[in-house]
Order: structure tokens, then sequence, then C-alpha cells
């Protein structure tokens, strides 16, 4: 499978309760609130340069881990785009308090410590992304028949 396979129509069916989304091929409206296809279109860009396409045994976990991974993407795009150009990163709120209440998560150290994971962890659909990734990246090896030849 590769990633320009998978649809908008791929994203929309598998996030049906997670989105508002605008009418299929619509134009943009600012100041709304809905996911417009354009949104997914760009969310796919950055999600198929970041998306380690030989690391999934079959279509189905090819498909579920890109979709999540551009529901991430979409959704930092979002995040960002609300900002405007007063924007900041996006990291994972370890612990936060408003008046008396407080709360706090407990991260795991492999994905904090880690430039490349740790973006993930700012949106649900990234922490889903990470647990199927996680075994992938594990004891990965490859073999290359070589010789020497003496001196």
């Amino acid at each position: 499978m590769l990633t320009t396979d998978i649809t908008i129509a791929d994203f929309r069916s598998r996030f049906v309760r997670d989105f508002d989304y605008a009418p299929a091929g619509a134009a943009i409206q600012p100041c709304q609130d809905l996911i417009y296809d354009a949104d997914i279109e760009k969310a796919y860009g950055m999600a198929s340069i970041l998306f380690p396409t030989g690391l999934w045994s079959n279509d189905t976990e090819f498909k579920t881990a890109y979709l999540l991974l551009s529901a991430h993407c979409m959704v930092t795009d979002i995040q960002t785009a609300a900002g405007g150009i007063a924007s900041t990163g996006l990291n994972p709120t370890a612990s936060r308090s408003v008046g008396a209440v407080s709360e706090s998560y407990d991260m795991p150290d492999w994905a904090t410590k880690s430039r490349t994971l740790a973006p993930y962890l700012a949106t649900r659909y990234g922490q889903q992304y990470l647990m199927l990734l996680k075994p992938r990246m594990i004891g990965g090896f490859a073999v290359a028949a070589g010789a020497t030849t003496p001196y």
C-alpha cells in the first residue's frame, strides 16, 4: 500500500465522530470550526513526509497508522493556525492546575526524552500512533553480505 492510496473519504470514515466536517469540496470559510478537505490534504502532505512506510506488516496496520499520524498533523496544524502569528510550539503537558483543581499525567520516558517522538504526545492521535509505532522501533536490523580481501 502507498500513502497516496489513502483518500479523504478514508479519513472521514475513520474519524467520523471526531470532527465536524464541511461538505466535501466546500470552499474554506473563515472562523468556522469545520474540517475541510484542504485541511486533510495538508495533513496528508506532512504525514507522508514523516511516515515510515516500511514498518507495517499489512495494509490495515499501514492505513490505521497513517490515518492516526495524519489526524495528529491536522490537529496541530489547526491549533497552530488558531494561534496565528503568536502561535507557540506544542509540548505535552505533564501537569496543570487552575485554582484548587490540578491534574497530572505520567508520560513514558522513552517518548518524552526523544526529540523525535515527544511532539506526538501533544495529541491523542499522536499518542495512539506512538502505541502502534513503539513495538516496531525495537530490534530492527539488517544483514549485508560482504567479504574482506587480505592485503
